[in-house]
């Protein structure tokens, strides 16, 4: 093995955003048809969807909330959609005639591409040779294993940890405790990457890792650790000896 000067030994990655990714992202796919309906978006205002989008999937209180209220998947995707809309600058009314119309285009329209950049095959066949331990933790539900294999993903990770099967979701940090113990691994010598600033970042740093922040979209210009816009520049950050 050949350690980071840090003391690095083990890497755990988040799973959607920033392994894996769905192209076009269904935000934009949703909003560029928003605008259609007349809902216009600047540059900034869409940043701030995305910023909420990362906020309310990092298990917030709102999203547990309307997954009790909505039990029903169109329900739940529905209200959702009434979400995006009032975040982009809808009124209430306007937000609540619109949804379902995007509702449905979304539904009869989006298909996206299961995506990884190339440039990630590179960096864990680089981080798996160089002898560091390597994981994934997902807030998915269920397990991701067939996926990751359909992704050619699934050889280089020793460890596959899923939100279900942890009984918790990042940001708390029972996920990332139960993940290092199943590594036999200390947090002090585990990284985390993650693009969820909200779960990813603040649930890493709380549970005692040292958290890598993917921001591809330039969204938090202060994470208070560590920020990348790319997988490949993580090398450098590690500082091995090849």
């Amino acid at each position: 093995m050949f350690p980071s000067p840090n003391g690095i030994r083990a890497i755990f990655f988040d799973l959607d955003g920033t392994l894996r990714f769905n192209r076009p992202a269904g935000r934009e796919y949703f909003m560029d048809y928003a605008s259609t309906l007349g809902v216009q978006t600047s540059r900034d205002q869409r940043a701030m969807v995305w910023r909420w989008e990362h906020f309310y999937w990092a298990n917030s209180s709102d999203l547990q909330k309307d997954e009790a209220k909505y039990p029903d998947r169109e329900a739940f995707w529905l209200n959702y959609g009434r979400r995006q809309l009032i975040e982009m600058g809808c009124a209430a009314d306007q937000a609540e005639r619109l949804a379902p119309l995007v509702y449905d285009y979304m539904n009869e329209n989006y298909r996206p591409e299961n995506w990884v950049d190339p440039v990630t095959y590179d960096l864990l066949a680089e981080l798996k040779a160089a002898g560091y331990l390597l994981g994934v933790i997902s807030n998915r539900d269920l397990p991701f294993n067939e996926e990751l294999k359909q992704l050619r993903l699934d050889d280089y990770f020793t460890l596959l940890i899923s939100g279900g099967e942890a009984g918790s979701k990042k940001p708390e940090a029972k996920i990332f405790h139960f993940a290092l113990t199943r590594a036999g691994t200390h947090a002090d010598q585990t990284m985390y990457v993650g693009d969820n600033y909200f779960a990813d970042i603040v649930g890493a740093r709380n549970a005692g890792l040292h958290p890598v922040l993917l921001d591809i979209g330039g969204l938090f210009h202060q994470p208070g650790c560590p920020s990348i816009k790319t997988l490949g520049e993580l090398s450098g950050l590690l500082g091995y000896a090849k």
